[in-house]
């Protein structure tokens, strides 16, 4: 059961960003927050840090980003090739502190930095620093409940913009696929391409890589 005692981190895939940085981590927040960490299988819980918790299994996670008030992912804990995972669940429940990796060219991410929802640091030190600095802003209940506030009204006032924007059009494209398969919707801010059978949706923020097209060590 998740503490509501104290601010609740959550760290995914922490050990992408290997141990040293995971443990500097811990010492740095040491007993001011409640420390999940997630991964998909029990390899590294010989290696879990004193008194954090290891989270594990598919389907669950976002469940603990919701409950956050800050969230890490081990890909982006300095720079990197990774692509960026899925930073809009990651900020669900709080901010999401990461250093930029090598291609941030996701739809949504610059909404959501502008927004401080997303929060970029230059490298690890200056992400150890830049989350001390907010768990200590944290310690008061009210302001841990202002700052939650404020958070998920940043974060829900672009996720409103987005279906607002998109969702009729995904409808038309779905409806004119069904009434006529050859003939696809045209839009002047999303990229629609036919693939055999099936039609890929793109914002032009976007930039799509195949998986084929990916080396083997930055196609996760």
């Amino acid at each position: 059961m998740v503490s509501a005692d104290k601010p609740v981190l959550t760290l995914s895939y922490g050990y992408h960003g290997g141990a040293e940085m995971v443990g500097a981590i811990h010492e740095t927040l040491g007993s001011d927050v409640e420390f999940y960490m997630f991964d998909l299988s029990h390899e590294q819980d010989q290696a879990l840090p004193p008194n954090a918790h290891h989270i594990h299994g598919r389907g669950i996670l976002r469940y603990y980003h919701a409950l956050a008030d800050l969230s890490l992912n081990g890909h982006n804990l300095s720079s990197s090739p990774w692509r960026l995972h899925n930073f809009v669940e990651e900020t669900e429940g709080g901010p999401h502190f990461l250093v930029p990796p090598d291609d941030v060219r996701q739809y949504g991410y610059a909404q959501l930095q502008e927004a401080g929802v997303v929060r970029e640091c230059e490298d690890f030190s200056d992400l150890l620093e830049k989350i001390q600095e907010y768990v200590a802003l944290l310690r008061s209940p009210a302001s841990r409940a202002a700052l939650r506030m404020a958070h998920r009204k940043a974060r829900n006032a672009h996720l409103r913009k987005t279906r607002k924007t998109y969702m009729p059009l995904l409808s038309s494209c779905i409806t004119t696929m069904l009434s006529d398969p050859a003939e696809l919707v045209e839009a002047a801010d999303l990229r629609i391409e036919r693939i055999g059978n099936c039609v890929r949706v793109i914002h032009p923020e976007t930039v799509w890589v195949d998986e084929d097209s990916v080396p083997s060590d930055q196609s996760n």
